[in-house]
């Protein structure tokens, strides 16, 4: 059993935190918001994650879990710090390292006289990050020596929101990007109880595997877009085509979802930092430039296919139905319902917006530019068009029989529609 430190409480923190604690170890999280920390003392996560809370409480209970907003507690009690602060775009879209940059600092200050301690980074940094910012801002806070009274590592996530807690347990493989052999045999001990394979590699690869995952996923879901525009004009059924298509070993069948695009906190993120390292490097990121303008098209493809069948769109009321990024979150970062409120918001339309569960969150993006429905069914009935932004099952339940619906996310009750359109199917 370890004693860890998990910096940073948002989503990956939290998962994370609660995941070490269920598999045996004992986790102290930290977060600067001290309204966060109490919440979570209560076993009242401030996300949304389907089975979060219940594990939240269950690992409460066997005292092994506690959450802390004094960092030095945190990392005093603990062998290794996981730091898992969030890196936003920076406004040329390269990583905005700083919470990285302080979270290091801090947490180099608070192991002073330690003999040994461990800083992993969980954060998506680009590759070299862990080595050079993380580690110099350590040493130099600490006055420890690399490698001799501190080590440093990347282990990268791969969470999928709405099944991030499976996702912890049963992972595809874990990436271990150890500084040295301390720092590998200590992470390997770390996630000896999960059953999946281990990767042991230099921090800068894992930092890259991390951008290629999800970049690559990216591409799919890009290319699934663009061949679905083209098989929206043959009348063909993009679905269909995949379906066969994945078929092919070397292809698979997962991730071409056409439709809307992707958003989220990471993909678009992610994308945008690969790009902008392939700049710093003197590479052209063909392909992943591509991607990245093929998904914004999506949104004004939508706008698009609503001027088809309303016109000006000033005064229009159009529904978005929607607003988290996925289904089974509360996460609207980048959402493809929020980025289209806001572009029929600009063009003078009058929109009506639904979620199940997003709705506060979205409030704080979008304040009082649209309108609030409880109801996805009035909002159907009382609006000149709906866009159906997140493939939510509860949309399947609707009746759209008298509307003009723009389907962003193949919803099957949809077709029954007055006027359907899919964004990338026929």
């Amino acid at each position: 059993m370890a004693s860890l430190a998990v910096i940073g409480l948002s989503y990956v923190g939290l998962i994370h935190a609660v995941g070490f604690t269920l598999i045996g170890h004992r986790v102290v999280g930290y977060d600067v918001n001290r309204a966060v920390v109490e919440s979570l003392r209560r076993g009242r996560p401030h996300i949304y994650e389907p089975g979060l809370e219940e594990a939240l409480r269950k690992a409460l209970e066997g005292g092994r879990l506690k959450f802390t907003d004094s960092l030095e507690d945190a990392v005093a009690e603990s062998e290794a710090a996981f730091i898992a602060v969030g890196t936003p775009s920076a406004p040329d879209g390269s990583a905005d390292l700083s919470q990285v940059e302080a979270a290091a600092r801090a947490v180099g200050r608070a192991m002073r006289g330690k003999r040994w301690y461990l800083v992993v980074v969980k954060s998506t940094v680009p590759p070299g990050t862990t080595e050079s910012l993380v580690a110099g801002a350590v040493a130099e806070e600490s006055g420890a020596e690399l490698g001799v009274g501190f080590s440093v590592a990347s282990n990268p996530e791969f969470l999928r929101q709405g099944t991030a807690l499976e996702d912890f347990f049963k992972p595809d493989r874990v990436v271990i990007g150890a500084g040295d052999e301390k720092a590998a045999s200590f992470l390997l001990d770390v996630y000896r109880p999960i059953e999946a394979p281990k990767i042991v590699m230099r921090p800068r690869e894992a930092e890259l595997v991390k951008y290629v995952s999800n970049v690559f996923l990216a591409l799919k879901i890009s290319f699934a877009n663009e061949v679905g525009l083209l098989a929206k004009r043959l009348g063909v059924d993009t679905y269909r085509v995949f379906e066969a298509v994945g078929l092919d070993r070397r292809i698979g069948p997962h991730y071409f979802g056409a439709g809307l695009g992707f958003g989220g906190s990471c993909f678009p993120k992610d994308l945008r930092a690969y790009i902008k390292l392939g700049e710093q490097l003197g590479v052209d990121l063909h392909i992943a430039k591509a991607s990245y303008v093929v998904n914004e098209y999506m949104l004004q493809y939508a706008i698009e296919l609503l001027e088809k069948h309303l016109g000006d769109l000033r005064g229009r009321r159009i529904g978005v139905l929607g607003l988290a990024f996925k289904p089974n979150t509360d996460d609207v970062r980048e959402s493809r319902g929020v980025e289209l409120a806001k572009m029929l918001v600009a063009r003078g339309a009058v929109v009506y917006v639904h979620d199940p569960v997003a709705m506060e969150k979205a409030k704080a993006v979008l304040g009082n530019a649209v309108v609030y429905v409880e109801d996805p069914q009035f909002l159907v009935d009382n609006t000149d068009a709906v866009v159906i932004a997140t493939a939510w099952p509860q949309y399947e339940e609707l009746n759209y029989t008298n509307a003009i619906v723009i389907d962003g996310r193949r919803i099957k009750k949809a077709r029954e529609a007055k006027i359907y359109e899919g964004i990338a199917w026929a």
